[in-house]
Order: C-alpha cells, then structure tokens, then sequence
C-alpha cells in the first residue's frame, strides 16, 4: 500500500511537467504566433512553455545588435513594454501594455469601448470616419489607407525621450496630424483592421538611405525603426508609410514590397515572424499605374519617359540591376525629364527602384519625330496665338538639325510659319525653347501657276523678306524662283515640305519697279528725278518689256530723255524682263 502511494505521489508530482512539456513550443515561429494570440485578447500575464532549445535562441540576439530575438518578437505583436520572466521550460510575461491601436481596436471589436479614454475614444471616431469612405478590393482599400496617411500627417520628432507620447501612436497621428514612425504604423494598423485587412506591426532598423547597397548583416544600421506588413492576395507584403510620406507629394517606393527591395533598406529578422515575407512582390501587389518598369540601359529610359510625357503622367516607376544604378546618375536622369517637357516633378529612390512623382508639364510642348511633326506644331501655335513653346526632337533627328551650327535647324524653322524668333538650346537635355515667336498672319492656298505669280508680284512689290504659300501644284523651283529674281530679288533662301514653299532672308535691290506698261514708267521715272536717284531697274510686263526694247531699246532711250535723262547706263535681262538704269546724270 505504501508502495502504491508513493507512485501515486510521484505520478502528481511528475504531471505538471509532463503536461507542460507536451503543450511547449518548439519553434521560433510557433512562439510568435503563440504571443500574437494573447497580445490580440491584449492579455497582461500569461504563460508560454517552451522547449530549452527554443529558450536558448530566444535569448540570443538578432540581427538588431542589442536586441534579444524575444524583443523583436514582442514589439511585432504590438507591445510597448512589459515585464517577464524565464523559468525552466516556460516564459512568464506580465503588465504588458500594448500600442494605443491595437487596445482602441480591441476595445471596439469587443464592444468596450466605454472602457477607453476620452482622446482614444475620439481617435476610435476618426479612424472610423476616414475608413467609412474606403471601399474596393483589399489593394485598393490599403491604397487610399496609405494616401489618406500621407495626406493627414506630417512626420514629427522631439528630443530622444523615453516617455510614450502621442507622436508614438495613433494618437498623434489621428487627431495632432503628427507622428513618429511609431505613430504611422500604429495609425495603419488601427485603419487597416477595421477596414478589413490583415495589418501588423513590423519593428526593425534601416540602413542610411546614403549608402547605394545595403548588406542586411551590416553593423552600420540608423536608429529602430517601425512599419507594418499587410496580408494581400495571399502574401504579406512590407509597407512603410512613413518613408512614403513626402511634402510635395505620395510616394510608393515602400509600398507592398517583397524581401528582394525591402530588405535593400530595411533590417529586421525574419525568425521573428510568425508568417514569411514574400520573396517577391508579385504583379498583383502593387496597382496598375504603379507597377514597375524594369531598365537596364538608357536605351529603355527614353522609351518610358517619353510614353508618360505623351500620356501627361504623373507618375512613372522604374526598377533596375547593380549594374544600371539610376540612383548614382541622378543628374542625367534629370535632363532626360526635363527634355520631355517635365517642369517639376519629386523623386524616390529605394531598393534599386526609382519613382518619378508630381511630374508637370510645360502647357505648350512637343516631342517630334520628324521634321513635319516639327512644322505642325508650330502651324498649331500660330493658329492658338502662342509666342512661348518648346520643343524635343526624338534621336536621331536631333542629331540631323543640331549639326553644323544648327543650320538644318534654321532652313526648317524658315519653312514655318514663323516670321521671327529668339530660341535657346539646353544642350543637355537637347530641348529647344522659342520664345517671342511673331508668325505670318496667314498661309496662302494657291491653285494654279497663275494665282502663285500674282501672289509673288504682291509680295515683291511690297519688299516681303518672307513669302509663304501652299500649293498642291508639282513644279519646278524655277517657276519661283524666276519669277522673283524678275521682281527685284538678288537672293533668297527656300524650302518646301509638304507643298508648303517658304522663301526666306529675300533680299532686294534699292530701287526698282514693277511695271506694266509704259504709263508706269513715266511716273517712275519722274519719282526718281524728283530724288535724284541714279541707278534703279525696271521689271516689265513682256509686253511692256518687248514695247520699250523694240528697235534696239529706241522707246526706252526716248523716253528717257523726255524725262530730263542727259546721259545714263543702260542693261538688260530678256529672260527676267529686266532693264538696269545706272550712272544717271539728270539735265
């Protein structure tokens, strides 16, 4: 009997312990998860057994210098401080308290919230106020969640204190409008529970944003640093609204990334989960206008850039290698946005990404392939009355217009409408600006041969330095050209593009006169001996030219002398109708 009682004995004795070795965890994952289930009922004091080897690795430190990997799992599940002890095979954790967040949203989901405090009850308001309006797919919620951050809050810190204070919480954020980064993850995660995502609290350190690599393992680490992991499609994804916070705009570059771009600039260990982090974002992690694309040369910038500068985006991402690091040629970067007509714009960099935001554009702009995109524009202008535009000439044209002093690009500006301009070339973006732009009042459209030489007379007769026209007539550039040089002209410039002719820089000699018949050149005449003028031509009609040069010019010197003429020069051009009068001596 005696015998059987002390089995007995030893059977209570021994139950305790057999009991709790067969409910301890094992894992770093199951004591994780295990904590996250007494933290979500926001527990003070409970109990987790463990095995010893799990004991000792909770204990030792992780990747966080300083820090014991019980720490990091603790300040993952939302505790602020607590108390604990190590026993044997267990851990005993005691007056616990938790981020504001997670007790307003504790409070809620239980229907306590009588037991919150007035400024936690009037935060409850407002979280559910801002969520009220979000709806759409879990990615979508989590989007606007994010912008409203943004927009709501200003980064705020004070001098390094050990005192929780509203900054560090949802507090600050929800109702000062300031925060801490403690402050935007405990805000995002009391918005994105109650609009219906998974969100968590993930505690870690950074790498100074200076630094172009990141070893995760380095000892050179900023300060700890706190942001949230979210459940989408399935994966948990890193988001660090308060690095995408900006002034000038909302930023992306941490928003849903995987461990391949997080980890390029945050640290944290990942034994310190209960979940994994996904290796990579996958397409349905981020939204449509803020999928990456992926660069390995300048050969795919341009293409990009230019899609959004036709498209007037205003955002564009981009991804790219070690070996094409854009975050080490930020200045040429630059000129290429700016030769896209982009006036400002905001930038992020992290994790091999770079992310164009806030990009604006010049009102009046234009990236032109070919030259006629170049003349269409500018007829656009003409017509809208604006004298500022700028313009970039996609390669390789900009090489054809800006070589040999940029002549080819003064003959094309003189086949436009343009009559004068002042233009300046920023060689490093290759984007021209024209300023003080003055155009021709009109264009002509001339049907027949007929109507071009009366439309070259008018002009002529009037000193035009540039003449204009379309016509749909295929014709030789004599037909022109003649007509002109038998109008006074001693030289001009000329283009045509399209059926449009331009004739450009014409220059004229002093004196002269179109005439048709022999009644104008007795009043011409008379003009030039009122003001003593000596040389002078006449263009003539053929008519009036086969009339005054009849009889080896006998009309002509007859009429001279009639005139006062006492001794002159005198040649002539049958083919432009042409007769120059020189070294005259009025009687």
């Amino acid at each position: 009997m005696r015998r059987i009682l002390c089995c007995v004995l030893l059977l209570l004795l021994a139950w305790p312990l057999c009991a709790q070795s067969e409910n301890a965890v094992a894992t770093l994952s199951e004591f994780a998860a295990a904590f996250f289930a007494h933290a979500e009922r926001l527990e003070t004091s409970f109990e987790i057994p463990c095995t010893p080897a799990l004991m000792e690795q909770l204990f030792g430190d992780s990747l966080l210098a300083g820090y014991p990997l019980f720490h990091e799992i603790t300040s993952n599940c939302g505790v602020l401080t607590l108390s604990y002890a190590r026993r044997s095979r267990s851990i005993s954790v005691t007056s616990v308290q938790y981020y504001e967040g997670m007790r307003i949203l504790h409070a809620y989901r239980s229907g306590q919230t009588a037991s919150l405090g007035i400024r936690e009850q009037q935060t409850l308001k407002a979280a559910l106020d801002l969520t009220a309006g979000v709806s759409g797919t879990d990615l979508e919620k989590e989007r606007q969640l994010h912008d409203l951050l943004c927009a709501r809050v200003t980064y705020y810190t004070n001098e390094l204190t050990s005192m929780h204070q509203d900054h560090d919480c949802a507090i600050g954020a929800l109702l000062n409008g300031k925060a801490d980064c403690d402050g935007y993850a405990d805000a995002f995660y009391l918005l994105g529970n109650l609009a219906g995502l998974q969100v968590r609290y993930q505690h870690g350190s950074t790498v100074p944003r200076s630094e172009a690599q990141t070893d995760p393992t380095a000892s050179k680490k900023d300060e700890t640093h706190m942001w949230n992991t979210v459940r989408i499609g399935g994966q948990w994804l890193m988001l660090d609204v308060t690095w995408d916070d900006s002034d000038a705009d909302v930023s992306y570059v941490y928003f849903n990334n995987g461990q391949d771009r997080h980890l390029l600039t945050h640290v944290w260990d990942d034994r310190a989960l209960a979940f994994s982090v996904a290796a990579t974002a996958g397409s349905g992690a981020r939204p449509e206008d803020l999928r990456y694309h992926t660069v390995t040369a300048w050969d795919d910038v341009y293409p990009l850039l230019r899609g959004a500068a036709d498209s007037r985006l205003s955002r564009i991402c981009l991804s790219y290698p070690d070996s094409f690091d854009l975050s080490r040629q930020r200045q040429a970067l630059s000129d290429a946005i700016y030769a896209m007509g982009v006036i400002d714009y905001q930038w992020g960099f992290g994790g091999h990404c770079a992310e164009l935001h806030a990009l604006s554009y010049a009102e009046h702009f234009q990236i032109c392939d070919t030259e006629q995109d170049i003349l269409d524009y500018i007829d656009q202008c003409a017509k809208g009355g604006v004298h500022e535009f700028s313009l970039y000439f996609y390669p390789p044209l900009d090489q054809r217009l800006f070589s040999q002093d940029h002549q080819p690009l003064i003959d094309l500006l003189a086949q436009s409408r343009l009559l004068e301009i002042t233009y300046k070339y920023n060689e490093q973006s290759g984007r021209v600006r024209v300023t003080d732009a003055q155009y021709l009042s009109r264009v002509s459209f001339l049907r027949t041969q007929a109507d071009i030489l009366t439309f070259l007379r008018t002009k002529a007769q009037l000193h035009s330095a540039s003449i204009i026209f379309y016509t749909s007539l295929s014709l030789p550039l004599e037909t022109f050209t003649n007509p002109l040089y038998s109008m006074g002209v001693i030289s001009l410039s000329w283009g045509e593009k399209g059926g449009r002719y331009t004739f450009s820089n014409l220059q004229y000699y002093p004196e002269f006169r179109i005439i048709s018949d022999t009644q104008e050149v007795n009043e011409y005449l008379l003009q030039c001996r009122r003001y003593a003028i000596t040389d002078f031509r006449l263009y003539c009609a053929p008519a009036a030219y086969l009339q005054l040069m009849s009889d080896q010019g006998s009309a002509l010197f007859s009429l001279l002398r009639q005139m006062g003429v006492d001794d002159c020069s005198v040649s002539y051009n049958a083919d432009y109708g042409m007769i120059a009068v020189e070294n005259v001596r009025w009687q």
